[in-house]
């Protein structure tokens, strides 16, 4: 099945397929790259009533971490190779201090859901784009420094338990993808998608926008 990061139902989903499918199939899982994710995005909530940012960017890939962590410590032990979990964060973080949980605006009523009751916050009258106090930029960096924090306390986590499971973080810089599509006009992200030579163009165009392999080797090398 697909996985949407939006709902984290979704995601244990879909960590149960790929379980599933690799131990039938005996195939192990040697590298996770936390790589998807929103930058300066509207105000909106995720299917749990989580702020976007930190539902999508740390939320989910930390579900999904610890669903398959089982299979990467596994193959680890059967390969004699560390197995890699790379988690993309941003240089974005130096923005705040530490993390604002005020930022995250979770619903009373959505923490108090119960799974036969699931609301859909996304149709919720209290769900707008313009929420006061709402700063998209603070949001996108105190997920951010999430995902950095997260990848840190995996690692000694992994380190305690002598697993051989390494965990990173890394800033593969601001990557010409669908990141920015919040940055840019649409009819350039428009143009973009139905020529692709227009991305080498865009990195010409936008001072410090890498293009998407580049960024990759970043995350590569970590």
């Amino acid at each position: 099945s697909s996985l949407d990061l939006e709902d984290l139902s979704s995601v244990q989903v879909y960590a149960q397929e790929v379980t599933s499918k690799f131990q039938e199939e005996g195939l192990l899982l040697q590298v996770l790259v936390n790589n998807a994710g929103v930058m300066a995005a509207p105000f909106s909530r995720t299917r749990q009533g989580i702020e976007r940012h930190f539902g999508v960017n740390h939320l989910a890939h930390f579900l999904l971490t610890k669903a398959l962590l089982p299979l990467l410590r596994d193959a680890s032990s059967k390969s004699g190779t560390p197995s890699r979990v790379v988690t993309q964060s941003s240089n974005a973080l130096l923005l705040v201090p530490s993390v604002d949980t005020s930022t995250f605006y979770v619903p009373s009523k959505a923490r108090a859901a119960t799974a036969a009751e699931q609301i859909d916050l996304k149709e919720d009258e209290s769900a707008t784009n313009d929420i006061e106090g709402y700063d998209k930029w603070k949001a996108y960096a105190n997920s951010k420094l999430s995902n950095a924090l997260f990848a840190k306390e995996l690692a000694e986590q992994e380190d305690r338990e002598q697993s051989a499971v390494v965990s990173s973080s890394c800033h593969p810089g601001i990557c010409n993808t669908e990141l920015i599509k919040y940055l840019v006009p649409g009819w350039l992200m428009e143009q973009q998608r139905n020529t692709p030579r227009f991305s080498r163009f865009m990195t010409q165009l936008i001072p410090g926008l890498r293009l998407p392999e580049d960024g990759a080797k970043v995350t590569i090398d970590r």
